[in-house]
C-alpha cells in the first residue's frame, strides 16, 4: 500500500515527501528544496532529522501564531450569530403573518 507523507515548514520551500508526483514512487522519502530533490532516505525518520538539520543551518524561525481569541469575544460572537439567524428566521416567515390590510 502506498501511503501519501509530506512535510513542509511554513514559509519555505523545503520538504519531506513519500509518494507524491514531485518525487519517485520508489517508496523512499525524498528531502526537497526549492522543487529539487536535495536527498533520498530510506526511513521517515532519517528523512525529518536532515528536513531539521537543514532548518536548522537556514536559521528558519516559524511564524508567528494568532493570537487566541477570549471567551467573551467567542460568546459575543457566537450571540450575533444566534441574532442574525433569528432575525431571517423571522424575516423568511413574515408572509405568514400578514392580515391582508385594508384594500387587499
Amino acid at each position: 500500500m502506498t501511503q501519501v507523507f509530506r512535510l513542509q515548514a511554513s514559509g519555505t520551500e523545503i520538504s519531506v515527501q513519500r509518494y507524491t508526483s514531485d518525487v519517485p514512487s520508489d517508496g523512499k522519502y525524498y528531502l526537497v528544496n526549492n522543487g529539487k530533490i536535495a536527498g533520498s532516505y530510506k526511513t521517515k525518520t532519517a528523512a525529518v532529522t536532515a528536513f531539521r538539520k537543514l532548518l536548522k543551518e537556514m536559521a528558519y524561525e516559524p511564524p508567528d501564531k494568532p493570537e487566541p481569541v477570549s471567551n467573551e469575544d467567542l460568546l459575543r460572537e457566537q450571540r450575533e450569530d444566534v441574532e442574525h439567524y433569528r432575525s431571517l428566521m423571522y424575516w423568511s416567515r413574515s408572509h405568514e403573518y400578514r392580515d391582508g390590510g385594508k384594500g387587499r
